[in-house]
């Protein structure tokens, strides 16, 4: 049975910032919290944010989990992420966030040769 990894994003935020923005953000913080190694444990990650975060725009999640799409394709980030323990309101950004993504992927296989 897999262990199910909790990403707190309180570590980015430190109860201070209320927005997670940009890509380059994103990209910083799939770092900081491994995701290429957890993904590749294929273990089920589970994200939760304190109170205090109020939004995640949509270039965060790119950076964020932009890779996972690109690299694992489009069922990846349905496979590997839960983000129930989210309130609605940032559920909703993440999901907003990853449909970009897939419109993106999506848009980069028609182009490929």
């Amino acid at each position: 049975m897999l262990t199910m990894t909790k990403i707190d994003l309180v570590r980015l935020t430190k109860n201070k910032v209320r927005m997670l923005t940009g890509q380059i953000r994103g990209v910083e913080s799939r770092a900081l919290y491994s995701l290429d190694e957890l993904e590749a444990s294929g273990s089920p990650i589970q994200i939760c944010a304190p109170e205090s975060l109020e939004a995640i725009t949509t270039s965060f999640v790119q950076g964020f989990l932009g890779a996972t799409v690109y690299e694992r394709g489009d069922e990846a980030v349905d496979a590997l992420y839960d983000f129930s323990l989210l309130p609605k309101t940032l559920e909703d950004d993440f999901r907003v966030g990853i449909e970009r993504l897939k419109l993106h992927s999506a848009a980069r296989r028609r182009e490929s040769p």
